[in-house]
């Protein structure tokens, strides 16, 4: 009797086991299945994406047209603001191509005769 009690519970996890291993294998069938599905979407996306990008490129030349392209989508855009690093890497830039004058400028390691 006890040999069939234990064939019993052997062959009941058996089959709770074979359950679970078939529930885990469909389950990642659909995450594979969904993965799939939004991959090939981002890339749809994607083409859309350049594809506008690409009319709206070739359709703007000039700031006039640039100007029509914002007013027609209604898009809000401020007008160009100064970079204050920006322009103050250009002082610098502008300072180091003037000749040295005076002896209290760098020097670059060359030397004149």
């Amino acid at each position: 009797m006890i040999d069939v009690k234990r064939m019993g519970y052997l062959f009941v996890l058996a089959l709770l086991a074979g359950m679970v291993l078939v529930y885990l294998r469909t389950a990642r069938m659909q995450a594979v299945y969904r993965l799939t599905s939004l991959g090939r979407q981002e890339q749809q996306w994607r083409q859309t994406l350049w594809e506008q990008q690409a009319r709206l490129s070739a359709g703007v030349e000039s700031p006039r047209q640039v100007r029509q392209e914002v007013s027609r989508l209604g898009l809000g855009v401020l007008p160009p603001q100064a970079d204050p690093a920006g322009q103050a890497r250009a002082e610098v830039a502008a300072q180091e191509k003037q000749p040295n004058r005076g002896g209290g400028g760098r020097s670059r390691g060359r030397t004149v005769q």
